[in-house]
């Protein structure tokens, strides 16, 4: 297996591992990008999101990252993952800038779905301690605290400190109230997720007012639908606790369009 040094391409050792990390007392932070068929899908949202955390650790990227997306994509073809790959990328800062680790693990998907299977959101709820990383993946105590019991077919939800609704163990909340749409995002406190920026982008263009905050449990008793959004795609058929919606067409609707999305994005050779 291969991994990405920066922009190097070197074999995976567990040595070089701990080389990396053992000497690195800074907080250490991660971020998934999905890679397929040499695409790099919302790569904009994808660097307006590292670029945030630089300027929030008072730190730069590396003066080569605009060429990033074409490394990941030679990092996952080098890998022979090409019908799709999760790279997660470990980064810190050292010195005035960011060091990245780029690791690709084979996707057993291809690209995004729209997905019909059942999700039941449990109501006991994780807090989220407030801070000004919020939005960012990282390897410490409360990031093991919010996932550490993830059961994929009945996630909790999470919340602020306020004990509003921010997200939910699986992804991101869409919410759909008449003509309006209640989904936090990662300028608010919930973790930055590409996927649903773009779904709320078409959500917009299509007429709803999106409502970003945080919002009260209460919410999801006058809902019409509860979508979940990760990297996956959109699990459209989810309920909250002991409530149920019915399932609508303006999910395949939106899926649609995010499909034609991804089907524009350029391919990197």
């Amino acid at each position: 297996m291969y991994i990405g040094i920066n922009q190097d391409i070197t074999p995976f050792s567990d040595s070089l591992i701990n080389r990396l990390f053992l000497n690195t007392a800074v907080p250490i932070f991660y971020h998934k990008v999905f890679v397929s068929y040499s695409k790099v899908p919302f790569w904009d949202e994808h660097y307006a999101f590292f670029k945030e955390v630089a300027y929030r650790l008072n730190s730069n990227l590396p003066s080569n990252f605009m060429y990033y997306p074409r490394f990941l994509v030679r990092l996952v073809n080098k890998n022979k993952f090409f019908n799709g790959a999760l790279v997660k990328i470990v980064f810190f800062p050292q010195q005035d800038g960011l060091q990245f680790l780029a690791i690709p693990q084979k996707s057993d998907f291809e690209r995004l779905a729209l997905i019909k299977d059942k999700i039941i959101v449990q109501k006991t709820s994780r807090v989220k301690p407030d801070g000004g990383l919020n939005f960012v993946h990282a390897y410490d105590l409360h990031h093991y605290n919010i996932y550490k019991t993830v059961d994929f077919k009945r996630p909790l939800l999470i919340s602020n400190s306020l004990g509003k609704v921010l997200e939910n163990q699986l992804g991101s909340f869409i919410l759909i109230e008449k003509n309006n749409v209640y989904s936090p995002d990662y300028k608010n406190g919930a973790y930055f997720n590409a996927i649903q920026l773009k779904v709320l982008e078409i959500l917009q263009n299509m007429g709803f007012k999106i409502y970003f905050q945080p919002f009260d449990y209460s919410r999801f008793s006058s809902a019409s639908e509860a979508w979940i959004v990760n990297d996956r795609g959109i699990y459209a058929r989810v309920g909250i606790d002991v409530i149920r919606y019915q399932y609508g067409d303006l999910s395949q609707k939106v899926f649609d369009k995010l499909s034609e999305m991804f089907d524009k994005e350029p391919v990197l050779v």
